[in-house]
């Protein structure tokens, strides 16, 4: 008895949803509804599950009870969302999908919560990509603006200019750390930014996603 397909779901940079916040690594986890915690945390909730039936699975009136108000199936998400200012994602409680026989059907139960945490890999990519285009459109703005710096006065002139490098600055890094989660070597960033190597990585090396030691 059990369900035996993969129980960890990744969306890395190979596969073709991706929003190059690293891997999201999404997984079921068992909740105990009763007493109100998570069983074996990263543990598969069906092994958790299984745990619990033991030889009882035969006693119809205690498995409907046990499936019915005991345990949820939570998805979750091991994603490296806590860069941007979020935490470990958890979904919403599902209920345990039954077969024809009353028994519990893991493969249903599982693409259920696994639908879920591909909507929350959607969400995300949908929240970067809206952030990168309003840097972009606000980083354009400043540009357009250049245009109009000759007209003003020299003490308005110093301020526009310095918030602008402020705004270039946050999209620079934001950038930097894209690329680097795409894989870019910091020789290709270098030449991206028309300095070394060793200039780039001493520049952005403590928000290097990689680790301060990647080459």
């Amino acid at each position: 008895m059990g369900y035996t397909e993969p129980h960890l779901w990744v969306d890395g940079p190979e596969t073709s949803v991706n929003d190059w916040i690293g891997e999201h690594e999404g997984y079921g986890t068992l909740y105990d509804v009763a007493n109100d915690r998570y069983l074996g945390n990263h543990v598969p909730w069906a092994e958790s599950l299984a745990v619990f039936l033991g030889n009882r699975e035969e006693d119809p009136e205690w498995l409907r009870d046990l499936l019915d108000n005991r345990f949820r199936v939570v998805p979750r998400c091991k994603c490296t969302v806590a860069s941007y200012g979020g935490t470990e994602w958890t979904g919403s409680k599902h209920g345990i999908i039954r077969d024809p026989e009353g028994g519990v059907d893991f493969a249903a139960t599982e693409q259920d919560v696994l639908a879920a945490w591909r909507a929350h890999v959607e969400s995300v990519r949908a929240a970067l990509a809206e952030r990168q285009a309003a840097a972009a459109k606000q980083q354009a703005n400043y540009l357009v603006a250049l245009d109009h710096f000759a007209t003003l006065e020299p003490a308005e002139r110093l301020s526009a200019v310095r918030k602008a490098r402020t705004i270039l600055d946050t999209v620079e890094t934001e950038t930097v750390i894209q690329e680097r989660r795409r894989g870019r070597t910091w020789d290709e960033i270098g030449a991206q930014l028309g300095t070394s190597k060793q200039a780039a990585r001493r520049r952005f090396v403590k928000v290097d996603p990689m680790g301060a030691e990647a080459a």
